[in-house]
């Protein structure tokens, strides 16, 4: 069974970037919360979803999430 992506919304798109700017570390969903002004359950509840999609993952040992790949906010080489 294939897994379809999530459909990104422009919190959920901002949730990413706010990822993205914590920088390789990642996040806790209470930090993302309160840069993207959700709530905590709320930032949680998106970050599940974009896991689904193998867009973000959680590390537990930092608990933390991370995206699976920065690349996405990079400008190709030239």
């Amino acid at each position: 069974m294939t897994r379809k992506r999530p459909r990104l919304r422009g919190r959920t798109t901002g949730l990413l970037y706010h990822l993205e700017q914590a920088g390789p570390g990642g996040a806790t969903a209470a930090d993302l919360a309160a840069r993207t002004g959700m709530r905590p359950r709320q930032a949680a509840a998106r970050l599940r979803w974009l896991a689904i999609g193998r867009l973000v993952r959680y590390v537990a040992d930092a608990e933390r999430w991370q995206l699976t790949d920065d690349a996405m906010f990079k400008e190709p080489a030239k």
